[in-house]
């Protein structure tokens, strides 16, 4: 399986690790963040999934629990 970040910054040296996800996604998505968050940032690293739709459920749930930000871009950029 192949993964990938889309975007990779400093935010206040803390290390951040963005993932977009444009339709349909799965849990996937968020344990894949997780793993190279932790892999390549550490424990501290910051981690956003961004979407170009609303997240709820037990989705919304877990990435709570995984410390993931959600960005729901239609929503903040319009």
């Amino acid at each position: 399986m192949l993964n990938e970040i889309d975007v990779f910054c400093l935010k206040d040296l803390i290390p951040t690790f963005i993932s977009c996800k444009n339709g349909k996604y799965t849990n996937d998505a968020l344990y894949e963040l997780q793993t190279l968050a932790n892999e390549f940032g550490g424990e501290y690293a910051g981690k956003i999934l961004v979407t170009t739709s609303g997240v709820e459920g037990a989705f919304k749930e877990r990435a709570k629990e995984l410390d993931i930000e959600l960005v729901n871009a239609v929503e903040r950029f319009s």
